[in-house]
């Protein structure tokens, strides 16, 4: 059992205690006092409530009834706060049994004034610049003002600049001109990138609204009026203007105008086919015989059909009008390549959320893409967990198993116009497995190279018109790695619309910037194709 003596001395208030205390050590003992035992000692410095350490604790030992004498400063600065003792310095007798301590108390009994901030100007036109940077991305990408991190809008290299203005500019959905700020810090961002990204379809206006000093660093801020000029490299917005539903016998047909630049199409939906269920020749849903043929089943290079992924419709163009399967047999249905590439943010979303203080806020929560999955196997990955959820009337299901992997990679800015000599092939054994929506393997992208970058329609390659925030490029479905290591690499292969080939990419998102809509999702997409009959 410890007794403690406890010895309280009534305080007044505090200051930065141990100049004195770190030069003497705070206690001295005074003479030598031949007792008959140890006793253990404590001096705490501390406030009235004993919850407070105002300065390091002293302890040690010495002879019952020795006299030591304890010194400490009456006034203590604990940061700005101000705390005092009344107490005067003095003797205290060390006596026992057990533990001995001695409090001497403090009371805080001032603030001292804030010094004053020579940069409070420069860091308020900061904070300024940066709620304004905020609001415009909020307004054009849709996220909260709460979830953008600074760090995006502070730029301090040429790449993070770049990659801001591309990112931002992705998200230019209209005609209309989109203000983008970025506070660069010994640098000057031009809107080069933009033109080499975009090409034609970007039109951008810069100014410098202010040149900001602070610590020897001069930062300016830079605002950047975005917008589109739509016409051969529109990423199209398309609404449905006409819509004749398909029948048992016969195609459905839908006319589509773009509310961007007024582009307008005509896209086939396939014949549904006759429903048989109680097996009496008799079709259950348009009461013919089962044998009335079903009309117009030809497709052709360039058919587009429409199909509902993920909630989203999306158009598909013919590519194949005989699809060879990963066995080299004619299957007799034509390939549909869908239009565009649905971005790995497809689905996210924004929940309002209690912090634990009684406020709401945003949390941002990926979508079912947000990356391509736990492992390289394409058949338990996500995207085909996703593909298959999204169900399909008229696609046939394919027999899709993976049974090659590769390694190495095409060679970067050749797009449509790449050969595969630098891939090579390793037989990875059989796979089953079946699919209506899929997404390509490398051998079938190496096929159907010459559509892998061109989108929309477009006779060229245009891969500017799908590059968004969270869009670089498309996930195919073959592995990396050889015969050994295929499973443990953690990477697929990739179409990659900013480099122009075919190479692998980890499969988990690998941000660190702080902002939750970047870090919790890869930039990767899907672009996924279907059969049908062809006969």
């Amino acid at each position: 059992m410890i007794r403690q003596r406890k010895k309280h001395i009534r305080t007044a208030a505090g200051l930065c205690l141990m100049a004195l205390l770190a030069a003497t050590g705070g206690i001295r003992t005074l003479g030598d006092c031949p007792g008959s035992y140890e006793v253990s000692w404590r001096v705490v410095y501390t406030d009235s409530t004993h919850t407070m350490t105002i300065a390091d604790t002293k302890e040690g030992t010495c002879p019952n009834g020795t006299e030591i004498y304890v010194e400490f400063p009456n006034t203590v600065y604990v940061g700005r706060e101000v705390w005092e003792t009344a107490e005067i310095p003095g003797k205290r007798v060390i006596s026992g049994p057990g533990l001995e301590i001695i409090y001497i108390i403090y009371e805080k009994t001032a603030d001292l004034p804030e010094p004053e901030d020579p940069y409070a100007e420069a860091k308020g036109a900061l904070a300024y610049w940066i709620q304004k940077a905020k609001e415009a991305e909020s307004k054009l990408t849709g996220k909260e003002v709460s979830q953008i991190a600074d760090d995006t809008i502070l730029c301090d290299t040429e790449g993070k600049a770049r990659l801001r203005l591309i990112s931002a500019a992705g998200f230019v959905e209209d005609a209309g001109s989109h203000d983008v700020y970025l506070i660069a810090r010994e640098l000057v961002p031009t809107g080069i990138c933009l033109k080499e990204a975009f090409g034609s379809g970007i039109v951008y206006s810069h100014e410098v609204m202010e040149e900001i000093e602070m610590g020897g660093d001069l930062c300016r801020v830079h605002r950047f009026g975005i917008r589109k000029s739509y016409g051969d490299v529109c990423s199209h917005k398309y609404e449905v203007t006409v819509n004749v539903e398909p029948t048992c016998i016969k195609r459905g047909v839908m006319r589509y105008r773009c509310s961007l630049c007024g582009e307008e199409k005509t896209v086939y939906q396939t014949a549904t086919g006759h429903t048989d269920e109680d097996h009496d020749t008799i079709c259950d849903v348009c009461e013919q015989s089962v044998d009335t043929p079903v009309r117009d089943t030809r497709w052709y290079l360039g058919d587009t059909v429409s199909e509902v992924v993920g909630g989203k419709t999306c158009l598909f163009r013919c590519v194949d009008e005989d699809y060879v399967d990963f066995e080299q047999n004619h299957t007799h249905c034509a390939l549909f390549l869908c239009d565009t590439v649905l971005p790995a943010s497809l689905g996210g979303e924004y929940r309002e959320e209690d912090d634990g203080t009684g406020h709401l806020v945003k949390v941002w929560y990926p979508g079912p893409i947000a990356e391509f999955g736990t492992t390289g196997n394409y058949k338990k990955s996500k995207v085909k967990a996703f593909l298959d959820d999204s169900g399909s009337k008229v696609a046939k299901a394919a027999e899709i198993g993976v049974s090659t992997s590769f390694v190495g990679m095409t060679e970067a800015g050749k797009f449509s116009q790449l050969n595969d000599e630098s891939l090579s092939a390793y037989d990875i054994g059989y796979q089953l497995m079946e699919a209506k929506l899929f997404c390509l393997s490398v051998e079938e992208a190496v096929r159907y190279r010459q559509y892998l970058w061109k989108f929309n329609g477009s006779s060229t390659d245009n891969p500017e018109t799908m590059r968004k925030g969270t869009c670089s490029g498309y996930w195919l479905r073959t592995p990396s790695g050889n015969a050994s290591t295929y499973d443990e690499t953690d990477a697929v292969y990739i179409v990659d619309l900013d480099r122009g080939n075919i190479h692998p990419a980890g499969i988990h998102p690998t941000g660190t910037t702080g902002d939750p809509y970047i870090d919790t999702q890869t930039t990767i997409g899907v672009r996924p194709v279907f059969l049908v009959d062809n006969d």
